[in-house]
């Protein structure tokens, strides 16, 4: 019979669940941004009697502002776990001896 294997151990558990919280904020912001254009756009068109065009045009402009986004979300995560920085690059206190 097998052992039923547990979360991962240490520090390799804690970059797990730092890189669950990165996705799940890819997630959120991008479904936000795509939500808030198809609003805007349906709204504007329903204002002006225009159909399509207005949400076509927020929702292809949303595109890539949420990729500019989940670059710009992954990476600064990524380099937080990597480098134990806080978010204006100041270098944690307490987390890493250099000094040893």
């Amino acid at each position: 019979m097998r052992e039923r294997q547990g979360p991962p151990e240490g520090g390799q558990g804690q970059v797990s669940y730092a890189i669950a919280g990165i996705l799940g904020q890819v997630g959120c912001v991008t479904l936000l941004l795509i939500g808030a254009a198809l609003g805007l756009g349906l709204w504007l068109d329903h204002q002006f009697n225009t159909r399509p065009i207005f949400t076509l045009l927020f929702m292809l402009g949303s595109v890539p502002l949420a990729i500019y986004a989940m670059t710009r979300i992954v990476l600064t995560g990524m380099s937080r776990i990597q480098g134990g920085q806080t978010s204006d690059g100041q270098e944690r206190s307490g987390e890493r001896d250099d000094d040893a």
